[in-house]
């Protein structure tokens, strides 16, 4: 599929956006480095099945229902806010995986209810994209095992070998 980047409805940025690809010339600690000052946020922030005392920093208008991280990090693309995933958990969260590392100098609660707005509309299309590949897994699996031969593998009672007695 060509895109024309001529024939888009938004404008392009006039300047490069910063993105975690930007780390991929890195080593893992040179990367540890880089995003050691970045803000940290958990997905338990924005949960608004959580309370405060859970780990909650908004109030439960503002929060979405059982974010993921992996949604929290493609509203961060959404944003076009560089930002690292992370395997680490929030010590009162200790069910939940997933940490985000981000590079914003702004206000943390703002930012958080900016994405908290576009997390659930990034879950509805990773659980589709989920789904499509699902499907397009289950319907090359029952191709491939209609197109075989089916053959006969019926074992025969008959002993093998020489007889002993």
């Amino acid at each position: 599929m060509d895109f024309d980047i001529e024939n888009m409805d938004f404008p392009l940025p006039d300047q490069e956006v910063p993105t975690d690809a930007n780390l991929g010339g890195m080593t893992k600690e040179q990367i540890k480095e880089e995003i050691k000052n970045w803000m940290c946020i958990y997905p338990v922030y924005i949960d608004s099945t959580k309370t405060k005392e859970q780990g909650r920093k908004l109030g439960k208008e503002y929060c979405c229902e059982k974010p993921q991280s992996f949604a929290m990090l493609e509203a961060m693309g959404k944003l076009r806010i560089s930002s690292v995933l992370e395997d680490k958990k929030h010590p009162r969260d200790q069910l939940r995986i997933g940490r985000l590392r981000v590079n914003y100098t702004g206000n943390k609660k703002e930012l958080l209810k900016k994405i908290a707005k576009l997390v659930p509309e990034c879950q509805k299309e990773l659980d589709e994209k989920r789904k499509a590949e699902e499907a397009a897994t289950a319907s090359a699996n029952a191709s491939s095992s209609s197109s075989k031969p089916t053959s006969n593998n019926k074992k025969s009672n008959k002993k093998k070998g020489k007889k002993r007695r």
